[in-house]
């Protein structure tokens, strides 16, 4: 890349005076007498620190040598509210070198201001303050603590980051985990590149764009060029913060991002940058990652007599999977590239690549049709249409079987099962390798999963009675409770922490349980209220939800929740001789976003039996914010109906 300015020879060496917006008065180094006097921020009074001031320019340049550079100077002011706003004073800086490339941290400035006795006290970072943490052979953080910091405290810090990285447009991000109070980034392209501007998050960005002329000067000869000007502003950004039922809510900062498409120096041909799904595809046939593809199943002695020369599909599947897990464990890392599977196997653990290679190898030797598919897990950012391969992190296998049929694996999992798969790997957007155009697979609603609870009990005249409970939990509902009762070391272990969160004493505990289906019973002593002749009883002993989780007045982000499924609690009270039903509630059904959400209530009475079912349903698991005053009322009626109750009432003697 160093030497791709010599042939183009159409830039010059500029440099970059930093013009402030008219609007904002922000001097670096000079902090006001307003700021100190700010206590709190209004707009958010629980903020422990507030951004005033955040501005990165982006840049290029050419050394005398010729070389063509990026530069990106970061500019930030920050107000101390609190004690724990101090913690805004640690600073890390990453810096990026990939391969024999150049990255160049330049000058640092750094400081806290405080007012002691009426004066401006500037306690600044001084070189031996500043420490370099090499974390990998292409990434290096340089880190650094401002002192004297504390509530009241102003920071300000700049520096400049120099590489040659040309084509890597750094994104600039206006919303933080505290409310910024104005931000703004500036872009100054020269005109041989041609990008794609992005907004994303919530927030509003004024975006400005313009142009200006500038003349260089390359061996006494004058060479004019167009210089694009790209400039974002966004003021008051409130600070984004995690919400329930959220895979990842950092993927909903509000940011710019530049995308490099193509680029054309004098007397060159166009160069495409931006990619798409066949030249992605194409990179990884090319890689170590095509290399794996043609690997042979390194377990295929193993494999001899596994299962019966008639055994089905599904229970072939699951022969691989349970010899697979058996010889080599998952050691928590994903990966979308891998070294070597068969070292990995060698040494019984491995990243998610290692073990996927070696499973689809498996497969195919046993006749499937195993495709990667290419996805992020659901704490990263979706992958996109306009495909990167730096933006993909891992894969999983669709499997094609003998009678056409499509199913997923993973085999990171002890308890993963056919189309059962961590929760983190079943996203909205996977692409299958292979797959030139921009289709995208839906993966959260691989299967049907419930949950079932059958409550029965006989109450006595003082309210006392005896509970028997029994639980099916199937598909994803079992998946997860299997992960569950596989972080005690026993079941007696596990007994007491369930006996520790319903505080109640549990007896006769059973469970029998599979990948796909956990069934689990057990006993334990209730106690309801009671007032003169009568007896109150709780309609649902155990609902689905103990609380609202949507309480907020308004939601910034979507809802996501974890899996299609359906909940239903089924009761069977047995009433004391001598006792009628007195009140009882009726049957209820809602719905919400056109039946995304629903919920049924039906009660019955039998001679001296009462029954009560509660079913609720997510249909589907994503919402957006626009949804979310419906979702609202829905869970507080859902609070509602579980908080009903059964009157019971002494009957008097003739």
């Amino acid at each position: 890349m160093k030497n791709l300015a010599l042939l183009m020879f159409a830039l010059c060496l500029f440099t970059r005076a930093f013009s402030q917006d008219k609007n904002n008065s922000f001097q670096f180094g000079k902090p006001t007498q307003e700021e100190f006097s700010m206590n709190s921020y209004s707009k958010d009074t629980t903020a422990p620190a507030v951004i005033l001031y955040e501005e990165m320019v982006v840049y290029y340049e050419i050394n005398q040598q010729g070389n063509l550079f990026q530069n990106r100077t970061i500019t930030r002011k920050i107000k101390v509210l609190e004690k724990e706003g101090a913690s805004y004073g640690d600073v890390e800086i990453s810096l990026y070198r990939p391969d024999n490339s150049t990255c160049i941290l330049e000058k640092v400035e750094a400081c806290s201001f405080n007012m002691e006795n009426g004066k401006t006290v500037k306690s600044p970072v001084k070189k031996q303050m500043i420490f370099r943490e090499k974390v990998s052979d292409n990434m290096t953080l340089v880190k650094f603590s401002i002192p004297n910091i504390k509530a009241g405290s102003i920071i300000e810090y700049r520096y400049t980051v120099r590489d040659d990285l040309i084509f890597n447009i750094p994104s600039h991000e206006f919303q933080h985990d505290i409310p910024t109070i104005y931000s703004r980034v500036s872009y100054y392209i020269p005109e041989y590149f041609k990008f794609n501007i992005m907004v994303s998050g919530y927030q509003h960005v004024d975006i400005q764009k313009g142009s200006q002329s500038k003349t260089a000067y390359i061996a006494g000869y004058p060479l004019t060029f167009e210089e694009n000007i790209v400039t974002g502003i966004a003021a008051d950004v409130p600070a984004l913060k995690n919400e329930p039922y959220v895979w990842n809510y950092k993927e909903y900062i509000s940011k710019l991002s530049l995308e490099l498409d193509e680029y054309r120096f004098p007397g060159q041909l166009v160069q495409k940058i931006s990619s798409d799904w066949k030249t992605v595809c194409e990179n990884l046939k090319e890689s170590r990652f095509g290399t794996h593809m043609k690997m042979d199943n390194p377990l295929r002695k193993e494999m001899a007599g596994l299962y019966a020369a008639d055994a089905s599909d599904e229970e072939k599947i699951r022969k691989i999977l349970q010899l697979l897990k058996s010889r080599i464990k998952w050691n928590k890392k994903i990966a979308l590239l891998t070294n070597s599977p068969k070292s990995a196997l060698d040494k019984g653990e491995g990243n998610s690549a290692d073990i996927n290679f070696i499973l689809r190898a498996m497969l195919e030797d046993a006749g499937f049709v195993a495709t990667p598919m290419l996805l992020n897990p659901r704490y990263l950012n979706r992958i996109r249409f306009r495909a990167t391969l730096e933006g993909i992190n891992c894969f999983i296998l669709q499997v094609k079987m003998s009678d056409g049929k499509i199913c997923y694996l993973d085999g990171t999992n002890e308890f993963a099962d056919i189309n059962l798969l961590p929760e983190h790997l079943l996203v909205d957007k996977a692409h299958l390798y292979g797959d030139f155009t921009n289709t995208f697979h839906d993966l959260t609603a691989l299967t049907h999963n419930s949950t079932r609870r059958s409550i029965a009990g006989k109450i006595d005249t003082s309210g006392a009675f005896r509970i028997n409970m029994r639980i099916q939990y199937n598909n994803m509902d079992a998946f997860n409770a299997n992960n569950r009762l596989a972080r005690y070391n026993s079941k007696e272990e596990y007994i007491e922490s369930l006996e520790k969160q319903m505080q109640k004493t549990v007896s006769d505990y059973k469970i029998d349980k599979s990948n796909t289906k956990v069934v689990e019973s057990y006993g334990f002593d209730l106690e309801s209220a009671t007032a003169g002749d009568f007896i109150y009883l709780k309609a649902i002993l155990l609902p689905e939800f103990s609380s609202n989780p949507f309480k907020a007045p308004d939601r910034k982000l979507p809802i996501e929740f974890d899996h299609p499924r359906t909940s239903r609690t089924d009761c069977t009270y047995t009433i004391p001789d001598g006792y009628t039903v007195e009140e009882m509630p009726g049957n209820t059904a809602i719905t919400a976003c056109e039946g995304g959400l629903q919920a049924r209530f039906i009660t019955a009475q039998n001679n001296n039996t009462v029954q009560v079912s509660f079913t609720f349903n997510i249909g589907r698991i994503i919402f957006v914010p626009s949804e979310y005053e419906e979702i609202s009322a829905f869970f507080a009626k859902l609070m509602e109906l579980s908080g009903q109750q059964i009157v019971l009432k002494k009957q008097v003697q003739q």
